[in-house]
Parts: structure tokens; sequence; C-alpha cells
């Protein structure tokens, strides 16, 4: 996939989900693959996106996720915003992740404005208590 990215100059992305790598089986095997995958999204001027699944996930999903962000910028994650524990995972996901004016580099970003903080605040405790 990243060869034809890269090949073909698309502006494409890839994503994958973390149990599908072998998660379960051997969370070490499965960084190594990401290790990989992350190495070929960085050859083809493209970002890897590490999709946050079920509850049960989160911890070695954010495990492997900082693993591999030490070691490659163009890597991102796709948070479930439903789950009670996303806003304090974000705090402490946000020194991981430079803000930059690339297009090529995932961010997160916080609110910067007083209105953008009710509306995030807002946002998550709707969140919250939706989930139960």
């Amino acid at each position: 996939m990243f060869e034809k990215i890269q090949r073909r100059k698309l502006p494409a992305h890839v994503s994958v989900k973390l149990t599908h790598l072998g998660l379960e089986a051997s969370k070490e095997g499965c960084v190594q693959d990401v290790l990989k995958l992350a190495a070929r999204a960085a050859q083809a001027r493209s970002v890897l996106w590490i999709d946050m699944e079920e509850s049960r996930y989160v911890d070695d999903t954010l495990e492997v996720y900082r693993r591999v962000k030490a070691e490659y910028k163009d890597v991102g994650l796709a948070m479930q915003a439903y789950l009670r524990r996303t806003p304090a995972d974000l705090e402490t996901l946000f020194p991981l992740s430079p803000r930059s004016g690339s297009s090529k580099e995932p961010t997160t970003s916080r609110p910067r404005s007083p209105s953008e903080q009710k509306m995030w605040t807002t946002t998550t405790s709707s969140s919250r208590s939706a989930s139960g």
C-alpha cells in the first residue's frame, strides 16, 4: 500500500487495527510490525494511523503508540471519543505531538480560546454522560 502511495504521490494515509496485527497473540510482535509499517509510511511520506479499538485494548494500544511515536513522527492515533477515559488519555498524549503547520504531521489540538474551551468541555462532558 505504501509503495503505491509513494509511487503515485498520493496524499493518502493508512490506518491499522492492532488486533489485526496480532496484539492479543504477542504485544511485542505487534510493536515490531507497527514499527515496520511506520518506517514504510515515513519512506512514502505518508502517515500511519493506529485505530483505537474497544476499551479492553486501550492501555496496550497507547503503549504501542507511544513506543512507535518515539521513533517515527508520522504516526497518529485515532481515539474513541465515547470512552470516559479519553480526555485524560489525550492529556498524556499531547506532549508527543508537535504543533506544526505541516499537513504531513499528525497533530493534536486543544481548545485555544475560552469559547473553544467551553465547547470542548461541553462535548467531553456530554460524551461522558452518554457513555455511562
